[in-house]
């Protein structure tokens, strides 16, 4: 039994670890022990030597033999045809080899009857007896955690530890959890109880005045997340009773706190799905369950001509709200079909989900249809899939061509969940306007300008020269970003998906496509209209949706005065605001990244993008100066990058003053 090296994180483990109870376990009489060694030559298997048997616990063996095992001995089909015993005890999954022991095995077993002697064979030779152990696991609690399924607590504390912290395939992969147990499976003087492979394992629930329900463990859930809570799920179609109190019974644990009263838990919410390729899905909720939850579950997917494919979820693929489905029986996704998401059961709900396979990119997409859906968006159906050139900015305004003045203002979006279904932004259209399409170089077809204004909430001050302009996603208003294919899963839960009417759960959504180079009139009391334009990369920024716009350079508003905003695209619900002095943000630091790039951290995080199109003036002693220009999207917390404009580049050795370029910020050290 000679010990490997220890992989144990002493100093996190000892703060998880607390009092408990000594665990008993029978020993193998070693008078009893067989060493087996063929002497039939016609018999190729090497010799085995067993030193010792234990019984843990009532489903737990401790095996030590002479030799470690090799890995094809411990694969599950083979430990299941060499590991034997009488009395119809068998094993339920793989040995698992003891960390810190070169061949001590945890082998978990089907329920040991208490006073039962049993022979333990391996490869057709009998290696000795073992007694079965009395001893239950302690468990501390059962709780509900579904409509059809329960879990199991047990604590660390308790000195009850899941086999997959002392086992050597998982050292070092626990999460600062994992130890090492000695011979006496003690740990610093104290003796821990080991809940082997639960596999195959069963509870009862005794419904008050009821029937018993046997209910099966959820494989993969007995120690996720950090936590010992083993799920065990009722045969498929039964429930929990609200409002019934069950009680809990295993021939292989003990439970503190043995019953519960069911109660109406809300299903999961499936928030979109995404094909990976033809046979594998990625499965959003809403929400991160923070544990375990998808194991077993299905979803059908339904084709329109009524073809149906079931697929499950894969063991241990959950990314925090994200598990990985596969399709069974061997089929697969068609290419370029919609499909219609339905959870199997009542484990979720998945109003209007779809998935949508992916169709060939393609060079000569035709329009099939487009549709106004507000002054500056359009959307637009194609044959096929655009090609990455064709959403090129540049190739896009030169594909989509309109008359009467009507311009393409940024690349078309691919609509989540379509095939080639795409939001396009446009400049203002006319009211009343019918306008014509012409695709690469070939009339489209035409649509009429649909003349409702984008509801806005309001319209309010953010620094000296910008105002931002606020509207509300549970009013039915979402930015384009939070429906595009290419953000799905970036937009931090704000993502979803609309139908072919632009809705959501029965409830329709108005579209903010990108506002790049949009504009807004500010006019203040009795004076002239002031045009301020869109700030890029401001539209929906730390989970708002609240575009910023600025005033020409050098023009500021002017405190005391009220202004008026209003747009050829947007209804503003409040639309005026005094102006006010607002304190600039305060430069901490400038620091350099490299020649042409600058780190500048604000003295705190302005939580909004406040750094977009802002610039800092760098002058050399000389009386050089350079100009840097805040890098959209690089702001972290109170920090942002600047990048050098005009190929200018900082001099080795040399100290630049900083000063900010406009009254936007001011600093806090001295420059010399």
């Amino acid at each position: 039994m000679k010990k490997t090296k220890k992989h144990l994180s002493l100093l996190l483990l000892a703060s998880m670890l607390g009092t408990g109870v000594a665990v008993p376990f029978n020993v193998l009489n070693m008078d009893t022990v067989a060493r087996a060694a063929s002497h039939d030559k016609q018999d190729d298997r090497e010799a085995v030597e067993v030193t010792s048997i234990k019984s843990l616990n009532s489903i737990t063996l401790e095996i030590t033999f002479a030799e470690p095992l090799s890995s094809t001995e411990v694969e599950l089909n083979n430990a299941l045809k060499n590991f034997e015993f009488d009395n119809d005890l068998t094993i339920r999954n793989v040995p698992q080899r003891k960390t810190g022991f070169e061949s001590t095995y945890i082998v978990p077993t089907t329920p040991q009857e208490e006073g039962t002697t049993y022979t333990f064979t391996y490869k057709g030779e009998e290696m000795g007896t073992f007694e079965a152990s009395d001893e239950k696991i302690n468990m501390r609690e059962a709780r509900q955690v579904s409509n059809d399924t329960i879990e199991l607590e047990s604590r660390l504390s308790d000195r009850v530890t899941d086999y997959g912290n002392v086992i050597e395939a998982y050292a070092g992969k626990r999460g600062g959890l994992d130890f090492e147990l000695d011979e006496d499976n003690r740990y610093r003087g104290r003796e821990y109880q080991i809940i082997s492979s639960l596999r195959g394992t069963q509870v009862t629930l005794t419904p008050r005045n009821g029937e018993p329900i046997i209910a099966t463990y959820v494989p993969f859930t007995q120690n996720t997340d950090g936590v010992q809570e083993p799920k065990f799920r009722l045969p498929e179609g039964e429930e929990l009773e609200p409002g019934v109190t069950y009680t809990v019974s295993a021939d292989w644990a003990d439970f503190r706190d043995v019953t519960f009263t069911a109660k109406d838990v809300d299903p999961l919410t499936i928030q979109s799905v995404k094909a990976t390729n033809e046979t594998t899905l990625d499965v959003t909720l809403r929400r991160d369950p923070r544990e375990e939850i998808f194991p077993l579950r299905r979803i059908t997917l339904t084709a329109p001509d009524g073809t149906e494919l079931v697929a499950q979820y894969k063991f241990t693929t959950r990314n925090g709200a994200t598990g990985t489905f596969e399709i069974m029986d061997g089929e697969e996704l068609e290419s370029n079909v919609t499909y219609e998401v339905e959870p199997v059961g009542e484990w979720a709900t998945a109003r209007n989900v779809s998935v949508t396979t992916d169709a060939q990119p393609d060079e000569n997409a035709v329009v099939r249809s487009m549709k106004s859906l507000n002054p500056i968006t359009l959307e637009v159906t194609l044959s096929a899939p655009l090609v990455a050139e064709d959403l090129a900015l540049a190739k896009a305004q030169k594909n989509f061509q309109f008359d009467n003045g009507l311009t393409i203002r940024n690349i078309p979006q691919l609509k989540t969940g379509t095939i080639a279904t795409y939001y396009v932004p446009t400049t203002p259209q006319n009211s009343n306007m019918t306008y014509t399409l012409t695709y690469k170089d070939a009339v489209a077809g035409t649509f009429e300008t649909n003349s409702d204004l984008i509801d806005m909430v309001e319209a309010r001050q953010v620094a000296y020269d910008t105002i931002e302009i606020e509207s509300s996603l549970r009013a039915g208003v979402t930015d384009y970003e939070n429906v595009i294919a290419s953000y799905v899963g970036k937009r931090n839960g704000l993502d979803f998906v609309l139908d072919q009417n632009n809705q959501y759960r029965g409830k329709n959504y108005e579209i903010i496509p990108s506002l790049r180079t949009a504009q807004v009139y500010i006019t203040p009391e009795g004076g002239e209209p002031i045009v301020a334009t869109y700030v890029p990369f401001t539209q929906a920024t730390d989970g708002r949706q609240e575009p910023k716009f600025r005033l020409p350079a050098g023009e500021t508003l002017i405190p005391g005065v009220e202004y008026t905003v209003t747009s050829d695209w947007a209804d503003i619900k409040d639309s005026k605001f005094t102006a006010k002095a607002i304190n600039p943000l305060t430069i901490r630091s400038v620091n350099e990244v490299n020649p042409t790039t600058l780190e500048v951290r604000l003295s705190s995080d302005p939580r909004d993008e406040l750094f977009a199109s802002r610039q800092i003036k760098l002058t050399a002693p000389d009386g050089t100066e350079l100009v840097a220009q805040y890098k959209v999207t690089t702001r972290k917390g109170s920090t942002g990058i600047f990048e050098m404009m005009n190929g200018g580049k900082l001099e080795p050795n040399t100290m630049y003053s900083v000063t900010p370029v406009g009254q936007w910020a001011g600093l806090t050290f001295t420059t010399k």
